[in-house]
């Protein structure tokens, strides 16, 4: 939804490096969300009704034509191997745009080899990330775990310590925003099934908050409460 709105807005290519979906999952993702159907329905190659498959095809072609957003499938990409990639669509197209790593616990160093304690290797390349971001000059979203123990406790309010190894992902990181929804954890007894807090935890340049907004993960879709409403 990031890069979709980020394309949408200012027409800069928008860069998604997965670790865990492959290039055609994620594009379902984005065909999902684009046209409003369901992404099971498209990852399971389901029979469409010729009026799906008519908003399915313009969602197609709207992405393939005018959204610049690039998908990168790698197991354990490294820092440096991101920013090959950046260096050379900054030669072809010149500013960039978004960049995210889904997600950071999966990613390698620089050199792409494991070194160091656990603790050690995720700062650097938490550390990597933001040089990456100063270097192009573009904003980086790095996706992140929360630990276990969350789903153990009986608030599972997410917090900053609740980031997978939080000291150097809170160190590094300009801002820190988390989603929590009560129907992921109760769905027996959850109040607002769809919908969704918004937590800016930290903010280095301005004020920290929450909002509520609604959630429609059958579409990979964020909607501003009030609009909806």
């Amino acid at each position: 939804a990031s890069a979709i709105n980020f394309a949408r807005k200012h027409n800069l290519p928008c860069f998604i490096f997965s670790c865990e979906m492959t290039a055609e999952e994620v594009g379902h993702r984005i065909v999902a969300n684009l046209s409003t159907i369901d992404s099971d329905l498209l990852i399971q190659c389901k029979p469409l009704s010729p009026a799906d498959a008519a908003k399915r095809d313009r969602a197609v072609d709207q992405l393939e034509n005018h959204l610049p957003i690039y998908v990168f499938e790698m197991a354990s990409p490294s820092v440096g191997l991101i920013r090959q990639v950046l260096r050379r669509a900054s030669m072809q197209y010149g500013k960039l745009g978004l960049v995210i790593l889904d997600y950071l616990q999966l990613a390698g160093n620089e050199e792409g080899e494991r070194s160091g304690t656990r603790a050690e290797e995720l700062d650097k390349i938490a550390r990597a990330c933001k040089g990456a971001a100063i270097q192009f000059k573009v904003p980086f979203i790095a996706v992140s775990q929360v630990k276990r123990a969350v789903a153990d406790r009986q608030n599972k309010r997410p917090q900053v310590s609740d980031l997978k190894e939080s000291g150097a992902l809170e160190n590094h990181a300009n801002r820190i925003i988390m989603l929590h929804n009560d129907y992921y954890y109760d769905p027996q007894n959850a109040v607002d099934k769809g919908l969704i807090e918004v937590i800016v935890a930290k903010n280095r340049n301005g004020k920290k908050g929450d909002c509520k907004m609604i959630f429609l993960p059958e579409f990979s879709q964020f909607l501003d409460i009030s609009k909806s409403y």
